[in-house]
């Protein structure tokens, strides 16, 4: 559920989406044509990114699975709950505008 409704979004979410946000922007004034911005995952243990691209033809129309074996039928097992435990770190205040909320009210 918190993957799909911003007004329950994580702080790591926030945070990442603006970073990834001026990320793109900084590709763009650079002239960095057919490059995504994206993140890269370089500790695991402390959870730790690098802001960087990566060329559209390696992402388009891919997808990425979790590894099956960190799945059972009645659970998830320690490796994706790790892997999954820092995305959803720290809450947000929501801002709401006319009922919608708001990341940023202008």
């Amino acid at each position: 559920m918190q993957r799909c409704s911003m007004h329950i979004a994580s702080a790591t979410d926030i945070r990442e989406s603006s970073m990834l946000g001026m990320k793109a922007i900084q590709l763009a004034l650079e002239g960095n044509t057919g490059q995504m911005a994206s993140l890269k995952r370089v500790k695991a243990n402390d959870y730790k990114i690098e802001y960087t691209s990566v060329p559209i033809e390696k992402v388009a129309n891919r997808e990425r699975k979790i590894p099956k074996e960190w799945i059972t039928r009645n659970y998830i097992k320690d490796e994706l709950f790790n892997y999954l435990l820092p995305l959803i770190q720290g809450e947000v205040d929501i801002n709401y505008y006319k009922g919608i909320p708001s990341q940023f009210i202008f």
